[in-house]
């Protein structure tokens, strides 16, 4: 077992026997006994105390340290003909957190498969080999007193589930992944994960906010309830008992603020509605209202959206794609909106003469999920618009600064082509094309990473040489159309359309699909075809009926090239 951090051995000494080594046996048995042990000795030490305190008899000393044992496992048990199933998850996620934490040292480097299951039997085989003392003590001590034994089943469920989930989750990715690989889930489920664990946070402390706020608008009441024992051990142990069921009240804090009810005894308490039912006289629950509810209760409906927009700032933080993000938000309500069910039904159960205590752990779980979902997705939709929005202006900007600067570089060197000398007789190249085209290419130069399209320049570079100081258009130089060869060009067309009925090819229109310009050249034949009609016709074309385009003088210039 060499992955459980085990010092390599003398290489002079012998080869050892087959089985487990010696240094691993006892990493798993610190990973197995320490949290077992301390647990137990905290709960002598508190028994001890309150045998102590209060002149009590020691014959149920060992009995005591057993039912304390299966409190913390939540195990309800049944004293004196009533059961007593409401017990402190506080003490519960201790030692989740203890063996967690001792599995998480072990396993850190990561664990091949065998290794795994040998920490997570040892993790998990000895609280239950203590379960099964104290189960046994228990039924010993029932013939002396008043006390049942526990439900068997009820004790092996939740000692395995508390331990073996510790040591699940603290085995960690590492170990998971191939087998998250293998069962084809994606790579998100991580990031869902991790901002279910987010959301979870956020809402235990949302919840912890409210109920200190709600404890101390009712400070008066827990002074009285603290007076009314006299000496000081009674409030001193009513002050612990209430810390270890803060968590409980926490739970039922966060079930109301998603608009279930939760009942106790024949009372039930909801966001619109109140029944009030007597309760144990606890500092702790003074936080609960004695009369109808207040104005500012659906307040607390902000708990599960601070929860939700908590998971969607993650799960934007992790730079996902939309379509995976928005899967994950869901998942991670689901995730954290499971791990309400499983605290409300730990936190909750039977409550002696009291009746019972139900944290409305289903329709508290579909609520918060809900409320999870479209909270998270709101927020994660938000933050994604903002995010490209700010995208866009900085690609914008950075795209017209571009512009600009070979604007600027491209004035520059017309201006410097102006001054040298023309020794072949052509003028520099200012046609609409060529300057798109080298406009192009130096934007390109300066903004490699922004797809820059040819037709989208224009619109800018016209807008940018109206606001920048000093940058002037350049004057497009008009074609010179010789007034003598104005009725060759007009009669071309006329010319030209026996032959395209006898061939059954144009002559216009194969040299417009040579023309680099087909569009525009399809445009001025077309209207200058209609001008040839009105001719023929023996009506004379008003200029205005045939506007003269760009396109058109381009190509009466190759049409009257091409006759001479």
């Amino acid at each position: 077992m060499t992955d459980l951090h085990v010092r390599p051995g003398n290489p002079g000494r012998e080869e050892s026997a087959p089985g487990v080594p010696p240094e691993a046996a006892r990493t798993l048995m610190k990973a197995a006994f320490l949290p077992t042990g301390v647990t137990a000795g905290i709960i002598v030490i508190i028994v001890l105390a309150v045998l102590l305190t209060g002149d009590g008899d020691f014959t149920g000393a060992f009995a005591a340290v057993g039912a304390g044992w299966l409190a913390i496992h939540q195990v309800s048990l049944p004293i004196s003909g009533v059961r007593l199933g409401v017990l402190p998850i506080l003490a519960t996620a201790a030692i989740f957190a203890a063996s967690y934490h001792q599995c998480k040292k072990v396993a850190r480097g990561g664990l091949e498969l065998r290794d795994a299951a040998q920490l997570a039997a040892a993790v998990v085989g000895v609280p239950l080999v203590m379960t099964i003392i104290a189960l046994a003590v228990v039924k010993d001590a029932s013939t002396v007193l008043k006390i049942a034994t526990p439900n068997f089943f009820q004790a092996f469920a939740w000692t395995i589930g508390i331990h073996g989930i510790a040591a699940a989750f603290a085995l960690g990715r590492s170990f998971w992944q191939p087998y998250a690989e293998l069962l084809r889930i994606p790579g998100w489920g991580w990031d869902a994960l991790r901002a279910a664990r987010r959301g979870g946070v956020t809402l235990a402390a949302a919840g912890l906010a409210a109920t200190l706020a709600l404890l101390a608008a009712s400070l008066d009441d827990i002074v009285a309830v603290l007076e009314a024992h006299h000496g000081a051990a009674a409030p001193l142990g009513l002050t612990a008992l209430s810390l270890l069921y803060l968590a409980n009240v926490v739970v039922g804090v966060v079930g109301v603020s998603t608009g279930a009810a939760i009942t106790i005894g024949e009372g039930y308490i909801s966001l619109f509605g109140f029944v009030p039912a007597p309760v144990p006289t606890v500092p702790v629950l003074a936080a609960l209202p004695v009369s109808g509810p207040e104005p500012w209760w659906p307040l607390l409906m902000l708990i599960p959206v601070a929860a939700g927009v908590s998971i969607g700032q993650f799960l934007h933080s992790a730079a996902l794609p939309a379509r995976q993000a928005f899967s994950a938000a869901a998942c991670a309500a689901v995730v954290a909106s499971a791990g309400y069910f499983l605290l409300a039904v730990a936190a909750g159960g039977a409550l002696g003469v009291f009746g019972s205590a139900t944290l409305a752990p289903l329709y508290g779980g579909l609520f918060l999920c809900g409320w999870l979902l479209l909270s998270s997705s709101a927020a994660l939709g938000l933050l994604l618009w903002m995010s490209r929005r700010k995208d866009r202006h900085e690609r914008r900007a950075e795209v017209e600064r571009a512009i600009a600067e070979a604007l600027a570089e491209e004035q520059a060197r017309e201006q410097a082509t102006a001054e040298k000398p023309e020794t072949d007789g052509a003028g520099p190249d200012t046609s609409e094309t060529a300057q798109k085209s080298g406009l192009l290419a130096l934007v390109r130069q300066r903004v490699p990473a922004v797809p820059v399209s040819v037709t989208a320049i224009p619109g800018a570079v016209s807008k940018l040489r109206k606001n920048l100081p000093g940058v002037s258009k350049p004057d497009k130089p008009e074609p010179e159309v010789d007034a003598s060869s104005a009725g060759e060009e007009v009669s071309a067309p006329a010319q030209a359309a026996p032959e395209a009925d006898d061939s059954g090819n144009s002559a216009t229109d194969s040299a417009a699909a040579k023309s680099p310009d087909n569009d525009d050249d399809a445009v001025g034949e077309s209207r200058d075809g209609k001008a040839d009609s009105a001719h023929e016709g023996g009506n004379e074309s008003d200029p205005q009926d045939v506007p003269a385009s760009h396109g058109q003088q381009k190509w009466k210039i190759w049409r009257r090239k091409k006759d001479h």
